[in-house]
């Protein structure tokens, strides 16, 4: 599975995140402990991980940057296979924009996501599986552009929106130049 069709499968899922992962200092509360291990020890696929997305991102002006991670906790299935604790980042780029179709939305911004192909995962998981011709298929590090829309709550709160379709992404806060996101707990089968 893409990073896009991972995106297209979260669409549908919510987000939260912290300092110490990538929260930004800037005094966001750090809403990735809460993400929990040890709920994927059996599934269809035997091999999987408690999966996560989170994400902070700055706005300076109209200038928008910051990171993207996608958190794995490998279950014990997949460490006995030489599966491990990961993450996959992406640096983002972009603008302030439209809010799309989340109509109770304050703000929106438009990104590139470049994907750091020297995650911690194995090299199966962030390039691809190697074929026989020498081509990779498969490998989740890639690129992508998206769009979010941000809902600015109360006490600083904030919810994230896919701003094409206006589903919900995550939750987590946001100040005057920044907010952070993590998603809801997913199981990754392998």
């Amino acid at each position: 599975m893409t990073v896009f069709s991972l995106l297209l499968f979260f669409s549908c899922q919510s987000v939260q995140l912290t300092a110490a992962s990538g929260g930004g200092g800037d005094g966001l509360p750090d809403v990735t402990s809460e993400m929990q291990s040890g709920r994927c020890e059996s599934g269809p696929g035997a091999e999987g991980a408690d999966s996560y997305f989170s994400g902070h991102f700055t706005i300076n002006d109209t200038v928008v940057t910051g990171v993207e991670r996608w958190t794995l906790f490998a279950n014990s299935k997949w460490k006995a296979k030489g599966g491990r604790d990961c993450t996959i980042e992406w640096a983002i780029t972009g603008t302030l924009s439209e809010t799309g179709a989340c109509t109770n939305c304050t703000q929106g911004v438009r990104f590139h996501a470049v994907a750091d192909k020297s995650s911690n995962c194995p090299e199966e998981l962030v390039l691809g599986r190697l074929l026989p011709d020498g081509r990779r298929v498969g490998g989740e590090a890639v690129d992508f552009d998206n769009s979010y829309a941000i809902a600015h709550g109360a006490n600083n709160t904030a919810r994230v929106f896919f701003a094409e379709s206006g589903n919900l992404l995550g939750e987590g806060y946001h100040d005057a130049t920044s907010f952070n996101y993590v998603s809801d707990h997913q199981c990754k089968w392998f």
